[in-house]
């Protein structure tokens, strides 16, 4: 099922911020970025479920502190 607490839908959402953060990406880039951010929240933080990854000078973040969160920074000039 595809709940809100769903590593899927997280995701899926993620996809969709890169993509509107950065409409210059294919899909594809969109969601290899995506799976970096994933697969870095599950390798380098461990339990603290927080991954980040960086594409065209946009910082995208997730991190699953008692429900997910998707964010995006990018530098002032």
């Amino acid at each position: 099922a595809n709940s809100n607490n769903s590593s899927d839908y997280a995701a899926e959402t993620m996809y969709a911020a890169i993509q509107a953060c950065d409409p210059s990406l294919t899909q594809d880039e969109a969601h290899a970025v995506g799976n970096e951010v994933i697969n870095n929240s599950k390798t380098i933080s461990g339990s603290k479920g927080i991954g980040q990854a960086s594409k065209n000078g946009i910082t995208y973040m997730l991190s699953n502190q008692k429900g997910w969160s998707i964010s995006a920074r990018i530098p002032q000039e």
